[in-house]
This record gives C-alpha cells, structure tokens and sequence, in this order.
C-alpha cells in the first residue's frame, strides 16, 4: 500500500510553534507561511488526532517576502516528545535528523524516514534548527507527513482515567 498524506490525521487547531509568526496550522493541507521571529530557529509541535506510522516527510519554503530570510537547511524530528523547548531540542538525539538541499525544500521532495522509528507517533517535534544562506530567520510554507493511520485510535475519543 501506498503511503498517504496525513494532514488529515493533523490536529491543526493544536498545533503549536514556538519563535515563529503566522498561524501554524497554515502549513497541513495547503500553503501557508511561517515565519521564526527572533532568530533563525523554529520549534514546532504536531499532535495528530489518531496516531500514525510516517514513512516520509517534505519540507516546503518555495516563497517567501522580505529580506534575511532563508528557508530551512537541518531539520530534527522527534516522534511523542510534546513537551520539548529550544533547550530540549539542541541536547537531545533526534529520532530524525534531515540535512536538506535548497532543492529539497523549494519542490517539496519527500525524505524517507526510518519506518521502524516512526511507529505509533502520536505527535512530533519539528526543530528547525538552521537554514540557507545562515540568515537571520527561517520561514516554512509546507509540511507534510507520509504514512498510515494506525485504525481505531482517535486521540480524540481518548478519555483520562482514574
């Protein structure tokens, strides 16, 4: 079976992202943009509504206005780690490190993951950590996660027990 989009399994009214402007949910099904604020990093958290096995990711910054600012260059994945900061993200192994090339983020090509580490993610941590050109700010207009959901887990449904 053939990999699927799953911005669908997104749960963009969720998502969060730490040192950027725009709205972060722009960026699943469709193009938005994202800027970092104060400097070229960017932290993103995706929860997704059930959880999924993610195949591949693309990385797409094709455009963007205004000056100093370049699209991402390394790209760390961490798979269920909700709760990380800046800190968090630059001392920790990444379940996925991704080095792209411009051409890599301007088409938005798909980098294959290691199948057997993106098993039954329920969120991930998305840190840009550095982009083109070593501008001031890094801005994202894309992000698409490849895979399947795993049937019947919609966070959703979920209730606390106890």
């Amino acid at each position: 079976m053939e990999p699927e989009d799953l911005s669908k399994y997104v749960d963009v009214k969720r998502v969060a992202a730490m040192n950027s402007s725009g709205e972060p949910g722009s960026i699943f099904g469709g193009i938005g943009t994202l800027v970092s604020d104060t400097d070229e990093q960017m932290l993103l958290v995706i929860p997704f509504l059930e959880k999924v096995k993610i195949r591949s990711v693309a990385v797409t910054a094709a455009e963007c206005k205004g000056e100093d600012i370049g699209a991402p260059k390394v790209v760390k994945l961490f798979k269920n780690a909700p709760n990380m900061d800046f800190a968090d993200a630059e001392d920790t192994d990444p379940t996925a490190e991704l080095d792209l090339s411009k051409e890599d983020v301007k088409k938005g090509d798909q980098q294959k993951l290691k199948f057997t580490s993106f098993q039954s993610v329920s969120s991930m941590t998305v840190f840009i950590e550095s982009n083109h050109g070593d501008e001031d700010k890094s801005f994202l207009n894309n992000l698409t996660f490849y895979g399947r959901p795993i049937a019947g887990t919609n966070m959703n449904d979920l209730k606390a027990s106890g």
